[in-house]
């Protein structure tokens, strides 16, 4: 008994911790989200005219830019999800569920089938 404790005490020891496998992402905060990307490849209805469109991020304020319009507003930003309201506020506020693979921010609407993947730009 004693030394099967000693043996799992000693691979939790050894194991990698999630902080660890955090780290090995490029991207795993909200930090990372900061910046400009562009919608490259979309997914769901109606989705296709979202593409080429700009989203830039600085701190809690979240420009959103087509080839002739831009948006600008407030959201929350946390590690997994933001929101956009727009400063004009003649709209709904709209969430987002994000995520990121490789140097890809996946965003997912969360009031639709919508899927957006991002690259820097």
């Amino acid at each position: 008994m004693k030394s099967t404790l000693s043996i799992l005490f000693a691979l939790f020891l050894y194991s990698p911790s999630c902080k660890e496998v955090n780290e090995t992402n490029n991207y795993s905060t909200k930090e990372d989200l900061q910046g400009s990307w562009e919608v490259i490849k979309t997914q769901g209805a109606l989705s296709e005219f979202s593409l080429g469109i700009i989203y830039t991020f600085y701190k809690n304020k979240i420009t959103i830019f087509n080839a002739s319009v831009q948006y600008k507003g407030n959201g929350q930003i946390t590690d997994s999800s933001f929101s956009f309201q727009s400063i004009d506020r003649d709209k709904p506020e709209i969430f987002f569920s994000y995520k990121f693979s490789n140097d890809t921010l996946i965003v997912s609407s969360q009031h639709s089938d919508q899927v957006f993947y991002m690259t820097r730009y």
